[in-house]
């Protein structure tokens, strides 16, 4: 009778010792259940320009208190890039429409208008906390320059960025309390590439840009770069941090409104004295 016993339980055993392991049933078993790390969050942003107030107008010349001229035709080129740390052949650029030099009107001093969404909005998909986000917005006023010209510029801009961004993000395993150098190394390379939408290459390339512009051509108001991570990069600098006009912050879940008089970007390193300001939303979704 001893021999039954046995057999039995040892088919019990057995059996918990299947159930535990997930290999009778549905699978996966009560350890890989309790100790399989949850998926990275992936969150889309979206980063978009909405308001322009024109501060002063470059096109503002008076005679005798008239005004001569008609204000300013502003437009805006805006690139976005997505590049994730330590992770090669992972990023990721885009543009926005900015062929349009008729949407603002004229705008005089003191006037605003609604950014147009395709002008203004870039939507980040899929974004870890490994991420980083790099925005450049080039503010223009529009006169006779070909677009053909413009987007010889912005194609420019473009490559370098990508470059920029693909040894200095890729290439970097981890954000940590040393990271400010990084994020203002970034600022300075997103700043030289945009200033190739204002600089030509050579005197030539000047010269043929003047020429078929009827020697008006147009001029660059400001540029601004900021970049954005889903985590704060170093405790040692509050977010959003401004560095001259250098705008660095933490995506949250609440978005962000930079709005005009208080955080909002300023485009006013020109030679004409014309200062615009812009708004800027970010919403996830």
């Amino acid at each position: 009778m001893t021999i039954p016993m046995i057999s039995f339980r040892v088919w019990i055993l057995a059996l918990c010792a299947l159930l535990l392991s997930g290999c009778f049933g549905q699978g996966g078993g009560i350890n890989s259940r309790l100790f399989t790390p949850d998926p990275e969050p992936l969150m889309g942003w979206e980063i978009a320009l909405s308001k322009i107030l024109v501060v002063e107008a470059e096109e503002n010349r008076t005679v005798l208190g008239i005004p001569v001229d008609d204000g300013d035709e502003p437009y805006f080129v805006v690139v976005g890039i997505k590049s994730t740390l330590g992770t090669s052949g992972n990023t990721v650029v885009q543009v926005n429409n900015y062929r349009d030099k008729t949407w603002a009107g004229h705008l005089r001093d003191g006037q605003q208008k609604t950014i147009p969404p395709s002008m203004g909005r870039l939507r980040f998909e899929n974004v870890s906390k490994k991420d980083v986000i790099g925005v450049i917005v080039v503010a223009v006023e529009a006169d006779l320059t070909p677009w053909s010209m413009i987007d010889q510029r912005v194609e420019a801009l473009v490559q370098e960025l990508e470059g920029a961004f693909i040894n200095s993000v890729e290439t970097r395993t981890s954000i940590n309390v040393s990271t400010n150098a990084f994020v203002n190394d970034l600022h300075n390379s997103m700043q030289a590439s945009a200033r190739l939408v204002a600089e030509s290459a050579n005197p030539t390339q000047s010269l043929e840009r003047r020429f078929y512009s009827l020697s008006d051509i147009d001029d660059v108001i400001g540029i601004n770069t900021m970049v954005f991570m889903m985590r704060a990069p170093s405790e040692m600098i509050s977010y959003p941090s401004y560095q001259g006009n250098y705008f660095t912050d933490v995506l949250n879940r609440r978005g962000a409104d930079y709005r005009f008089y208080e955080n909002a970007l300023v485009f006013d390193t020109n030679d004409k004295g014309a200062r615009y300001f812009a708004e800027v939303r970010i919403r996830a979704f």
